[in-house]
């Protein structure tokens, strides 16, 4: 029944984000993987909120995200995958330096934590592309949404999670995600 319940494939969590993208790649190799996998790799994140947003710990945290991502996108680039796949990175929030209180994750006053990175990579993305023109479903930011995100501070509306959840969708031939 669509009632939400029973609707993942496969989870794994192990809190090592090394082992989760070696047994992502061997789950992979084996034919395991499906229409859409999800991967959260919390290492910048949790480097930032302990040490601050610039510091060793967080720097060396990039450093070995982009070695785990590297391996990712080695992966979509092998046979079965090869020109089918697409990846989406994002982040729940940016960094300005200092250890960020929770209350700036979603405060649009405070454009380096609310203003999130966003990369799309994969077929049918264009180098360079218009990450909104990359959406049937949101052809451009709609400030009727969230009309506190218009402020002088930010330059027109940021993409946020929420897009990243709808492009994911439009790429899987589904709709937006209600009130989005």
């Amino acid at each position: 029944p669509d009632n939400g319940a029973d609707k993942l494939d496969l989870y794994h969590y192990d809190g090592d984000a090394a082992a989760m993208v070696d047994r992502l790649v061997a789950d992979a190799e084996g034919g395991g993987l499906k229409n859409f996998t999800f991967v959260h790799i919390d290492l910048p994140d949790s480097a930032g909120h302990d040490q601050g947003w610039g510091s060793e710990a967080y720097l060396q945290a990039i450093q070995e995200t982009d070695a785990l991502i590297g391996q990712i996108l080695d992966l979509l680039q092998s046979e079965p995958y090869a020109g089918q796949s697409q990846l989406i990175l994002t982040a729940d929030h940016g960094g300005d330096g200092d250890v960020i209180v929770d209350d700036n994750h979603a405060n649009p006053l405070s454009p380096l934590n609310f203003t999130v990175p966003f990369y799309v990579w994969g077929e049918g993305v264009a180098a360079g592309a218009d990450l909104y023109g990359l959406q049937s479903t949101r052809t451009e930011p709609d400030p009727n949404l969230n009309p506190s995100l218009l402020t002088e501070s930010l330059l027109g509306v940021p993409i946020r999670n929420a897009d990243g959840g709808n492009l994911a969708l439009d790429l899987l031939g589904l709709s937006a995600i209600p009130t989005s």
